[in-house]
This record gives structure tokens, C-alpha cells and sequence, in this order.
């Protein structure tokens, strides 16, 4: 079956996806993700003919599914790939299109098609917040102020404040009493993180929000030696790119020289105008020394990055 959930609440459109799990007894390992705009739509379509090792079905998510909307930066052909499996689906699978966008582009025909042979279900329901977060709640103290404090601290996302909530409600079993403390020590700060935020504030020396970042990674379960190989992959192809541009190489042969995806050959390639191509390198020398002293036990893998930034 093909599903397509599209609209502003993400909460909402991820209560119905976790729901439909269940009544299809799905379980995490035969769950594969994909981002549409990030990645290759061949790949995304041979996950989808294959079948599952594990259970009879499986399910495959694609987010930022923009190929309902009317801005895309995919080609024509993508569009082509999608109607063709649309078509002749594989019947051991179950994919599901998530758009965050409040509406669809009713003129295209693959929007008409997945109408026609799929689910599709709009999310644009407002909440009501505190009584949402409450209701999460259920059986546990906690008082306004403190849910204010919750918001502040997580923001007003309701799938990650369930996501938060959880691992609140799971500390504070014992006593059901959550406090301000019990936020402040459980719950993730919401801060726009991604990889060149995280290179940002390494580059320019921004130690206290770098370590933020980083400290904030840790909670999510973050292993440090894959921060270290994020980064240091993050600044290889920055270099790589920024080189291969000041010989000339425009960012489609770039992309193909590097076999990288077009989208991340350009954010590089913005990104490392802003960055001295000896700098670079000597971070990486910098990482990779530190990466071999983890793995050789050397050095505590959890301060390693620290002293990094420190150093900077």
C-alpha cells in the first residue's frame, strides 16, 4: 500500500504513521528512511521492489516528499520513476510520503495517480498545546509553570515534545512528580543543529556554542568517534570541493568526479567559501589524530572532542 500524509502538524501525521504500524505489525528493524530531495530516487525505488529478511512486509519512509508539491528540485524523470512503481507495487511493502506542506499540487498527475491507487490524508488540525502536553502526561504531576519551562527548554514541536516526554515520564516512574530539575536534566535542548552548524562554531572558534552542540549530540545517543567521522567527512568534501572549483570544475563535474549528490556539492561549495583551505586541512589532520587515539584506547573517547574544541 502507498500512503501519503501532507500538512502542518507534523505530531498529528506522525500519531497516524506509529498507529498504522501497529495494525500492521511493523517493527523498527523493516523500517527503512529516505529524504527525497536528499536522496537518489533509484535507490529509494529498489528498496521498495525488494522484500523484507526479517517479515512478511516492510515500510519505507520518504520525507520531504516534494514531488507532490509544486517546488521541486528533482528532475523529470524522478517523477517518471515514481508513477511507474506507483503502477506495480510491491505488494511486501508499504511506503509512505511525508510533505510538510499545508498543500499538495493538485494540477500534477502524480498527485491525481496517488489519489487514485493510494491513501492519502491531510494534516492541517491545530492543537491545543497545554492540553495536548496534559493529556501526554496522563497520571503524572506537573504544574503549568513547569510545562512552560518544558516548552521553553524543547520547543513547541509536538512529536519531540512526546519524544521528550517519554524519556521524562520513564525517569520519574517511581514518584510520578516531574519538576523544573527533572526537565532540566532530562529533556534535549531544541537547537537548530546540523552538520555546518557544528563546523561553524568549530571554525570559527565558537567553543561555548560548539560545545553546546556537541554536549547535545551526546544526549541523543550520539557515539563520538561517528561526530568525529561526520566532521571529518563534512570537512573533507568541503576541501575537496572548494579545490576542485578553484581549478575550474563546475558543481555538476564535481558531483560526478566526486560521485556526490548535486545538492551537497552546493551547499559545500557555498559553505566552504567561508573557510581557508589550510585551515581545513589542518583540522582534519587534527580529527583523524584524535580518531586513532580513541580507537587505540589512548584517550577518553567522551573528552576527546572537548579538548578539541578547547584547543581550538
Amino acid at each position: 500500500m502507498i500512503y501519503l500524509y501532507y500538512g502542518t502538524s507534523e505530531f498529528q501525521m506522525q500519531r497516524e504513521f506509529q498507529k498504522n504500524l501497529k495494525t500492521l505489525q511493523i517493527e523498527s528493524i523493516n523500517i527503512s528512511r529516505y529524504n527525497y530531495e536528499m536522496d537518489s530516487s533509484k535507490d529509494i525505488l529498489e528498496d521498495a521492489n525488494s522484500s523484507s529478511l526479517f517479515a512478511p512486509f516492510k515500510a519505507i519512509v520518504v520525507e520531504n516528499a516534494t514531488l507532490f508539491s509544486s517546488i521541486t528540485s528533482k528532475k523529470e524523470e524522478d517523477v517518471f520513476l515514481f508513477s511507474s512503481y506507483f503502477e506495480n507495487p510491491n505488494p511486501s511493502c508499504h511506503l509512505f510520503f511525508f510533505l510538510n506542506r499545508e498543500k499538495l499540487d493538485e494540477r500534477k498527475k502524480i498527485v491525481k495517480m496517488i489519489k487514485k491507487i493510494g491513501i492519502v490524508k491531510e494534516f492541517n488540525g491545530k492543537e491545543n498545546l497545554l492540553f495536548t502536553i496534559k493529556n501526554l502526561f496522563q497520571e503524572y504531576q506537573i504544574e503549568d509553570s513547569t510545562i512552560s519551562f518544558l516548552k521553553e527548554i524543547v520547543g513547541e514541536n509536538l512529536y519531540i515534545l512526546e519524544q521528550e516526554i517519554e524519556k521524562i515520564k520513564l525517569y520519574k516512574i517511581g514518584d510520578k512528580q516531574v519538576t523544573k530539575e527533572d526537565v532540566e536534566k532530562i529533556a534535549c535542548r531544541n537547537i537548530e543543529f546540523d552538520d555546518f552548524s557544528f563546523l561553524d562554531a568549530i571554525i570559527y572558534k565558537e567553543k561555548e556554542k560548539a560545545l553546546l552542540l556537541y554536549q547535545e549530540m551526546l544526549k541523543r545517543n550520539q557515539e563520538p568517534i561517528k561526530i568525529i567521522i561526520m566532521l571529518a567527512n563534512k570537512i573533507r568534501l568541503m576541501y575537496q570541493v572548494k579545490e576542485l572549483n578553484r581549478k575550474g570544475y563546475t558543481e555538476k563535474q564535481i558531483a560526478e568526479h566526486l560521485n556526490a549528490h548535486p545538492y551537497t556539492v552546493k551547499l559545500s561549495l557555498q559553505t566552504g567559501k567561508k573557510y581557508d583551505s589550510d585551515l581545513l586541512l589542518k583540522y582534519l589532520k587534527e580529527l583523524s589524530d584524535i580518531d586513532i587515539q580513541m580507537k587505540s584506547g589512548k584517550t577518553d573517547k567522551n573528552t576527546a572532542l572537548e579538548l578539541f574544541i578547547l584547543k581550538m
